[in-house]
């Protein structure tokens, strides 16, 4: 009996925690309701995203400025929409009234135009748009031009497909000439007109060399801001030169208000490695098609097809070929060089090996490219003028072994 009684309070007990838990909750959570004008017009406010703090609930205001949102008392509201200050709110009852203000700073916002001019960016009757020096030194590329990407409307960048300090070439709203040289903005640093021409050469076998342009020598790290100027109108100041449009750069410069000189370091360290890789056929070995055998010798066609890049060759079948990775022996005695040192001591003879297919030889070839950048720049200024020292190193190694890039850029 007296167990009996004991398991009964403890299912009364039980009941009652949950009805106090389920009322407490009921108590607390409730819908808000409000409204949200302009603090200046007092006009209602659409569009507007009221979310709880620290939650996934949120909601946006009506064409009359009207919202409504499951909260508990004391939850924080946060109010946001483009062009106006985000505010904050507590909720306190179950009907908010809340005056948003105009974000000033974002609509005086100042911008470098032609001719280095500075204006207010809602003030101008042409396409403009500015990207930050900030923005240039995150995940960086050796050639600022590439960090233009998805940064900024209308522009495309293409990339050299010639590794470490390869070009890279800007468009704005298109093509306008089978020329590639034809079709790339007016580079404009300072105030100096800049060429951002691709330079270049024919090596053996008509090989085009990328020596780049001159936009890859500038230092991000010495960009305030890159101003891209895309109409007619926006760059007319400078003429026809500038009929693809025009890129302003403008470089740091030395900054006051402060006792002392002011210090920046900046330092990034970056991998790369191939994406994908084409696929080639594995059927058949180096070899014009005669159907013949091959034999290595010196790479030029000393040997047996040798100087071919072709893949109509025999067949891989394992035959007993010389050929470029094959060992080396001297006097009978194996020697540390393979078929395609050319360097190898003379009289030595290229051992023959199974003629196989190679199935990751362009994996196995490429390697982990790193780059690597340090920059410190020491600023100051005063009532008599302003100063700034910038002093970058770049070094480079590309995913082709034997490809480096180094160089040592100062700024004063």
């Amino acid at each position: 009996m007296k167990q009996a009684k004991q398991n009964y309070l403890k299912v009364v007990c039980m009941a009652l925690a949950l009805f106090t838990s389920f009322s407490y909750l009921q108590a607390q959570t409730m819908l808000v309701k409000g409204k949200i004008t302009d603090a200046a017009t007092k006009k209602p406010l659409l569009g507007i995203s009221i979310v709880v703090e620290k939650t996934s609930l949120g909601t946006t205001s009506n064409e009359n400025g009207d919202f409504s949102i499951n909260a508990s008392k004391d939850d924080v509201l946060v109010f946001a929409g483009m062009g106006f200050e985000k505010i904050t709110a507590t909720v306190t009852g179950n009907y908010l009234t809340v005056e948003m203000k105009v974000n000033t700073e974002q609509l005086n916002e100042v911008v470098v135009t032609a001719l280095g001019i500075k204006k207010d960016k809602k003030r101008l009757g042409y396409a403009l748009q500015e990207v930050k020096g900030d923005q240039l030194t995150t995940a960086r590329e050796s050639n600022v031009v590439s960090q233009l990407a998805g940064k900024v409307a209308g522009v495309t960048v293409v990339g050299g497909n010639s590794g470490i300090g390869g070009s890279a070439r800007v468009s704005i709203r298109g093509e306008r000439s089978v020329d590639l040289n034809k079709n790339q903005p007016l580079y404009v640093i300072d105030g100096v007109p800049v060429s951002n021409a691709i330079a270049g050469g024919s090596g053996r076998g008509n090989l085009e060399v990328d020596f780049g342009n001159g936009a890859g020598f500038i230092n991000p790290d010495d960009i305030e801001s890159i101003s891209v100027l895309k109409g007619p109108a926006a760059s007319a100041l400078y003429g026809s030169r500038a009929a693809n449009g025009v890129i302003l750069i403008k470089s740091k410069a030395g900054k006051g208000g402060k006792k002392g000189i002011g210090v920046e370091i900046n330092s990034n360290f970056t991998f790369e490695n191939a994406l994908k890789l084409p696929e080639y056929q594995k059927v058949y070995g180096q070899g014009n098609g005669n159907g013949g055998p091959f034999a290595f010798s010196n790479g030029a066609g000393g040997g047996l097809t040798d100087g071919t890049d072709e893949g109509w060759g025999p067949a891989f079948a394992g035959q007993s070929y010389q050929q470029f990775n094959s060992p080396r022996t001297l006097n009978g005695q194996a020697i540390p060089f393979l078929g395609g040192d050319l360097n190898a001591p003379a009289g030595s003879i290229i051992t023959s090996t199974p003629w196989l297919a190679d199935n990751d030889n362009l994996k196995n070839f490429l390697q982990t490219g790193t780059t690597f950048t340090n920059n410190v720049a020491l600023t100051g200024a005063n009532s008599n003028g302003d100063y700034r020292i910038s002093y970058t190193n770049l070094d480079q190694k590309g995913t082709v072994p034997n490809t480096k890039w180094n160089y040592k850029t100062d700024q004063n």
